[in-house]
């Protein structure tokens, strides 16, 4: 995988598209796997991608489907057009663990990735799930649909719980 070693700790949001265009929002948690080519592309372009999305217009109302654990900023994302998945599993007991991203909020608007600025359409587009249609989808295993980079204790199968002090928690909006 080059250089880049897994976010570890940060509450990081990478993007992606559906087979409809529409551009998705997923946070990481501090914990959750994420797709090589997102990582790999995104990761060193973070800061411009997280300006860029909060340069977006509220352009939509929004449907939440879960509590959001970060409920302002997951919403505001939503309100910019992308769907958002959260990776609830951080903070929940290791038998309660669904091992997948959570659908939390929905734009009524949908963007599509082919409509945002140049550094988050390419961002969006550097992870395409083919098969999937984000507005019909609540869970996104995506360890079944993309080579992914895990922490080391979800690659060995063991999984801890990061404490909010060693999770860097989001702050795009405020």
């Amino acid at each position: 995988m080059g250089d880049i070693d897994y976010p570890q700790g940060w509450d990081w949001i990478w993007t992606a598209t559906d087979a409809d265009g529409f551009a998705a929002a997923f946070v990481t948690g501090g914990q959750a796997p994420i797709p090589r080519d997102a990582l790999e592309i995104q990761f060193r372009d973070s800061t411009q991608i997280e300006e860029a999305v909060a340069a977006l217009p509220a352009s939509s109302d929004v449907r939440v489907f879960e509590e959001p654990g970060d409920r302002d900023t997951l919403v505001e994302l939503a309100r910019r057009g992308l769907f958002v998945y959260d990776w609830r599993d951080a903070r929940r007991a290791l038998r309660d663990e669904l091992g997948a991203y959570e659908l939390v909020a929905a734009p009524t608007s949908p963007s599509r990735a082919t409509t945002l600025p140049p550094v988050l359409r390419v961002a969006a587009m550097s992870m395409r799930f083919a098969g999937l249609r984000f507005s019909e989808t609540p869970l996104v295993d995506v360890q079944r649909h993309a080579r992914c980079i895990a922490p080391r204790r979800l690659a060995r199968g063991r999984a801890t719980h990061a404490s909010e002090a060693e999770t860097e928690s989001l702050s795009l909006f405020g």
